[in-house]
């Protein structure tokens, strides 16, 4: 490897050292995001919650729905906007990772949950239950759909042992990196 950085002279240096920070940033990344996108947590929050109430039926209806990428939405105007907004949001992701276009879904779908909000007064004593209940199931989708971007996702917690090991041998690599490029730099000036 040194005799590649020798031949291709002292811009390999920076070349060598931005692959390998990149080669760590893309192993972070890896470790970070390795099970967020596989299933929803707003998906196993709700089936998990739909479990320990007894409703067995329903906990497995859900995750169907929610598998098929459906919103039941029946003629709740809400629901109906959650489902179009989801749609739009995957047709987006799909359309070449459109996250802008995506993100601007979640924006119209927050902007029809809070209209939800101040049409029912959700916000007062004594709300209707099944308001309350529509904005639940679309706000469920909201972070689903957030969460396929990365937000509302809790960090995952590494050992401290894992990530200063890795740290360290990162530093090692970059520093002997370092030492081999310089004896090139050297090796070239000194030749020349």
């Amino acid at each position: 490897m040194i005799e590649l950085l020798i031949s291709g002279g002292p811009v390999m240096i920076p070349i060598g050292i931005a692959s390998v920070v990149g080669l760590a940033v893309f192993l972070e990344r890896l470790v970070a995001l390795r099970g967020a996108a596989v299933i929803p947590p707003m998906l196993v929050r709700e089936v998990e919650e739909l479990l320990r109430q007894g409703r067995l039926d329903d906990a497995v209806a859900a995750a169907k729905t929610r598998a098929a990428g459906q919103v039941d939405a029946g003629d709740d105007p809400l629901l109906l906007a959650a489902r179009e907004r989801r749609d739009a949001f995957l047709a987006k992701m799909d359309d070449d990772f459109n996250t802008g276009g995506a993100c601007s879904d979640l924006f119209e779908l927050l902007r029809a949950l809070n209209k939800h909000v101040d049409a029912n007064k959700l916000e007062e004593s004594g709300a209707d239950q099944a308001a309350v209940a529509s904005l639940k199931r679309a706000a469920s989708t909201l972070c689903e759909l957030a969460g396929l971007l990365g937000l509302f996702l809790k960090p995952v917690e590494a050992s401290a042992g894992e990530s200063d090991e890795l740290a360290g041998q990162l530093m090692e690599l970059l520093i002997q990196l370092r030492a081999e490029a310089l004896t090139g730099v050297q090796t070239i000036v000194f030749n020349s």
